[in-house]
């Protein structure tokens, strides 16, 4: 602002007010009065500004230019930057491995209140694909995740952590104590170092294996027209891709145009000739020399090796859709179900890729083998869902493609009924584990399970019924067919235990309280499998392993988990027989190879441990408190529940399980997370002061 003394006789007085710099060839700073219009400087010296404000004019001295020093980025500071990002890169890595492990240390340590600890979980009960938030991912190799066998034998072990722990006498019996330690290791899964297709073998190589490789070729076709004159059963299984002859004609050319032949073509004849040779040399009744086993063996290498280099941008072909139904058979038929579910789901891509889903009807016959490996990549994909507690890849809404034809040969016909029967177990899996053991289906209401369980009833007896009527028009292959429909039965009875156990519980009762119908499955199903295994029993022919790996194994096989939970809690002593004698016949099974069946034996032998001990400790407690008859295992005495004296459910009847309060019930004799480590073996009962 100007001030009004300013404008005295018309004439401007000018107030310097601020300083104007003006880039000259040196630098010039001058003040001057601050007025508007501003008077510019004439850069002379001294400056028109300051003559006329009768100022001494000053000026600054020039600044000295500081030379700048330019950074040449090249090559070798280019890897410095490098290097230091990748250190930094590391650093970063190893902070987050650190963390998980602190964090999964923490979990483990960490005490959870009693109310939680020993309140069942409704949900935990028909959730039985609760993932353990404990378990340690952190851990190199591959996740298997959590089948529906480990999630039933988690909650029958939650069963007995709550009795053991209303019953502290029991908890120093060394039986016990090694049962529990033999439980926990078996529950922790097969060990990572085990074989699997997921993992590189100790011969598998960037490229794929020479020529020399192969067993010799007279020795080869000796063994395949050997099984052709035999009428092995491989042939009736693989007839609908390809004949005999073809299969001849292809196994030519891989020994005589080695490098023409594509990964899809070797992979499928490295598997055939290796389940033919198994299934050949197996049942002929004169023995072969060894060295017809060691190109077995030889071919099941170079079958995995194969399996390998497959990929999920593989391009979709029938070749490479058969190429990895071979290897998602041969998966499960090991029992690497980690392995199987990849080879499934880019099979299943695969086939929704080409269009084999919505086939139109027809009868020619690449469109019926199209149709015939859809429908097995189905089997596969519903079991293995069920089994791993996962979505199916394919959906049942999205599929129009129709059954497959009646075949024309008439012998042939019962088995092509089995094979549909396949098709309806297959899709009774998913429905299960869709309608009741999925996430979703958690939230439903009691009521809308129940219907769902009905509903699923319904179909189980179907084709329960639909499977008893093969046998009566099979021509060809009869005993063989005898087996597969016994197979069938107890299939469909784990299906009928897992949908009955489905059912709601009572409240507070989770995990105690069984469905009656689901105990009545359980005890069917054991009963139907001594059957099939009397069947199999002394067979050659291989029936004997496909019924433990596609059977036992390939199928939740819970009826044993239900009938321990029960028997623990009611001392029912025919239940108890029908689980030693389940047991027992596991050992009796003629296997090819005993691996895959030793965890899941492992599993039933501590769980039926547990439940001996227990019993067994419960009556001597009970007869030194109230002098009742011992339990012995082979007396004849009635059972304690028909006899009057108190059970475990009576002791279990008299202790509120709702219970919020963390110092009240039975159960909290002892801290829940001082009682997980002496579960886990990592404490022994001696060294602790039990709270009572």
């Amino acid at each position: 602002m100007s001030d009004p003394d300013d404008n005295v006789g018309g004439s401007p007085k000018v107030h310097i007010g601020r300083a104007v710099s003006i880039r000259t060839s040196h630098k010039l700073f001058c003040h001057s009065l601050c007025v508007d219009p501003v008077i510019r400087c004439d850069r002379a010296t001294p400056c028109a500004n300051c003559v006329a404000a009768g100022i001494q004019c000053k000026t600054s001295k020039d600044r000295p230019q500081v030379q700048r020093q330019r950074v040449l980025i090249s090559g070798q500071y280019e890897r410095k930057i490098d290097a230091m990002e990748e250190r930094l890169h590391s650093v970063e890595t190893l902070l987050m491995e650190t963390n998980k492990m602190l964090r999964s240390l923490l979990n483990k340590e960490h005490t959870i209140s009693p109310s939680s600890t020993l309140t069942p979980d409704v949900r935990d009960t028909r959730a039985s694909f609760t993932v353990d938030v404990n378990m340690d991912r952190s851990v190199n190799g591959p996740y298997d995740g959590e089948t529906s066998l480990m999630a039933h034998s988690r909650n029958a072990r939650r069963v007995i952590e709550h009795l053991l722990q209303s019953t502290p006498s029991m908890s120093s019996d060394p039986e016990v104590i090694d049962a529990l330690k033999t439980l926990h290791a078996a529950m922790q899964g097969p060990s990572r170092t085990e074989a699997s297709l997921l993992r590189p073998g100790p011969t598998d190589e960037d490229q794929e294996s020479p020529r020399t490789t192969l067993p010799p070729q007279e020795s080869v076709f000796n063994i395949i027209r050997g099984a052709q004159a035999a009428d092995c059963l491989f042939f009736s299984i693989w007839l609908p891709f390809f004949t005999p002859d073809e299969f001849m004609h292809l196994c030519d050319q891989l020994y005589s145009d080695f490098d023409s032949c594509s990964l899809a073509t070797k992979t499928t004849l490295y598997g055939g000739l290796h389940y033919m040779f198994a299934e050949y040399l197996s049942a002929c009744k004169t023995p072969f020399d060894s060295i017809y086993w060691a190109h077995a063996q030889s071919f099941k290498l170079l079958f995995e090796s194969c399996l390998r280099r497959y990929s999920v941008l593989s391009i979709p072909t029938f070749d490479n859709v058969l190429a990895l139904v071979f290897g998602a058979g041969h998966a499960i038929q090991v029992s690497d179900y980690a392995s199987a579910w990849p080879m499934v789901s880019t099979a299943a891509n695969m086939c929704q890729a080409l269009g084999w889903h919505r086939l139109p009807d027809g009868y020619a016959r690449d469109a019926e083998a199209q149709r015939i490996l859809f429908w097995l990549i189905y089997y596969f994909d519903k079991c293995l869902s069920l089994r791993l507690g996962r979505s199916s890849n394919i959906q049942d809404f999205d599929i129009s493609v129709s059954y497959p034809k009646d075949p024309v040969e008439s012998e042939y016909r019962s088995w092509h009924l089995w094979f549909l029967t396949l098709i309806d177990i297959a899709t009774a899996h998913g429905l299960i584990y869709e309608q009741l053991y999925s996430p979703g289906s958690m939230q439903q209401l009691p009521k809308q399970r129940s219907q769902r369980v009905l509903e699923l009833e319904f179909r189980l007896d179907a084709i329960a019924y639909k499977s008893t009527s093969i046998v009566e028009s099979t021509v060809y292959r009869r005993q063989y067919m005898i087996y597969l429909v016994k197979s069938n039965a107890v299939v469909i009875g784990c299906l009928r235990t897992l949908t009955y156990r489905a059912a709601s519980p009572s409240e507070g009762r989770a995990g105690f309280d069984i469905d009656p119908r689901c105990l009545s499955a359980a005890r069917l199903t054991l009963r139907l499998h001594q059957d099939a295994i009397e069947h199999v029993r002394d067979r050659q022919d291989g029936s004997a392993n496909d019924y433990a790996n596609w059977t036992i194994l390939n199928s939740p096989f819970t009826p044993f988990i239900v009938l321990f939970c029960h028997v623990i809690v009611s001392f029912d002593l025919d239940d108890l027989k029908l689980m030693e004698a389940f047991t027992i016949s596991l050992e009796s099974l003629n296997l090819r190879t005993a691996r895959p069946m030793l965890n899941f034996r492992v599993l039933c032998e501590t769980f039926l441990l547990l439940a001996t001990r227990y019993i067994r400790m419960s009556t001597r407690e009970m007869h030194v408190r109230d002098q009742v008859p011992v339990f012995s295992p082979d007396s004849s005495h009635a059972t304690p529940s028909s006899s009057g004296y108190p059970t475990a459910q009576g002791r279990l009847n008299r202790i509120d399980l709702s219970q919020e309060g963390g110092n009240s019930g039975g159960f909290n004799f002892l801290p829940p997370g001082i009682f997980e480590d002496w579960l886990s073996g990592s404490q022994d009962f001696d060294q602790l002061e039990l709270v009572m």
